[in-house]
């Protein structure tokens, strides 16, 4: 009688373990597929974003870029990577920029990943028409498209890049860490005195003698084409410095 019941008792424990375990093998196997559902490398791709100077598309498809732009793309290569810069030419012509050498090229109706053969990240991406585009990251890195080639443009140059503009193709500026300024006049690029070491983040101008710069600490940068000037803080003992600037005009920055 003992050993019937003993029996019937081990039974009955048996089938609550394979339950449990059944069970958490669903629930595994569910996880892994929301896992899977959220992964960058299964989001659809992301819908154009141009910020101003490059051709605009309607709040809907602004607001869908921006909310998903910082988000992580799994490249070919099985690395993730974060985008940094976006610029384009229009709706059918937008580059991105980021992380391991990251440059991503939408054509109005995907995007596909571009090779410059560099690992170094990448923080700004600008461009005066489809022919004529900068990429700019760290380590000194600048890079030119053509219209069919990407071309290493810098060597010897050490410090970190994180913004680029110009006002065409022969007047381009790209800033960075030390309070390096360098321009381009359609041949090479030369240094210009900043007049502080402060980190710039990014550079913007309304034309070729109205060019701003700014990033680290409580200071913006002017220049009139030919000389950098410190102008007056906007708000005086910022800490974290500004990351962004834009203008309709020069009265309008």
């Amino acid at each position: 009688m003992l050993k019937n019941q003993i029996a019937v008792f081990l039974s009955i424990l048996a089938m609550v373990a394979s339950a449990c375990t059944s069970n958490e093998i669903s629930r595994r196997e569910e996880r892994d597929a929301d896992l899977r559902q959220d992964s960058p490398s299964n989001q659809p791709p992301i819908e154009t974003f141009v910020p101003p100077g490059g051709a605009g598309l309607g709040s809907r498809e602004l607001e869908a870029a921006e909310a998903r732009f910082n988000h992580e793309f799994f490249l070919s290569n099985g690395r993730s990577t974060n985008l940094r810069g976006i610029w384009g030419s229009s709706a059918e012509d937008v580059f991105a920029v980021g992380d391991f050498g990251a440059v991503l090229h939408f054509d109005g109706r995907r995007w596909n990943p571009q090779e410059l053969g560099t690992s170094k990240n990448l923080r700004a991406v600008w461009g005066s028409g489809p022919n004529d585009v900068f990429i700019v990251g760290h380590g000194g890195t600048i890079f030119h498209f053509d219209g069919r080639r990407w071309h290493w443009q810098t060597r010897g140059i050490e410090e970190d890049f994180f913004g680029v503009w110009g006002s065409g193709p022969d007047d381009v500026y790209a800033v960075g860490s030390g309070g390096v300024i360098y321009h381009y006049d359609g041949s090479r690029w030369t240094s210009q005195e900043s007049g502080t070491n402060a980190l710039l983040r990014v550079v913007w101008g309304s034309g070729s003698s109205d060019i701003f710069v700014c990033g680290q600490g409580d200071a913006i940068l002017h220049s009139d084409g030919s000389t950098w000037r410190t102008m007056s803080p906007v708000v005086s003992g910022m800490r974290n410095g500004l990351s962004g600037i834009w203008g309709s005009g020069p009265n309008d920055v």
